[in-house]
């Protein structure tokens, strides 16, 4: 039996943008929960914060990948902040609504962002 090579795309290469963003990412992960052990509010801003990052390496790297991831971790992040601070001990019905609200404008952040890396222009298309 002849031995058949399946041809495969080449797919992303690591490069050292990348694993510069992934180890600032990590290193804030870590930082953030160690620091909620005595802030709460600074464990909570763990997914605000990583949403964030993912927005800028997007931006960087002109990349759609972790715009996507970006923008709907800032969404939740953001939720997650509001429900914890001011809005801690309203109405059931205003915290569910607000965390619906900031979801959906992570989600929105994700639509207009990427207009902005086609219109600037993203290598990969």
């Amino acid at each position: 039996m002849a031995a058949t090579m399946v041809g495969r795309p080449a797919g992303r290469k690591s490069t050292s943008t990348t694993r510069g963003f992934v180890a600032l990412m990590l290193i804030t992960a870590g930082a953030l929960v160690l620091a909620g052990r005595v802030l709460p509010v600074a464990g909570e801003s763990l997914v605000l914060v990583l949403g964030v990052e993912l927005l800028i390496w997007a931006w960087a790297a002109r990349d759609d990948g972790p715009l996507i991831a970006g923008g709907v971790l800032t969404g939740v992040g953001a939720a997650i902040l509001l429900v914890a601070g001011p809005l801690a001990g309203a109405d059931p019905n205003v915290i569910g609504g607000a965390f619906v609200v900031l979801v959906a404008a992570g989600f929105a952040m994700v639509g207009a962002a990427s207009r902005l890396l086609l219109v600037v222009g993203c290598p990969g298309r």
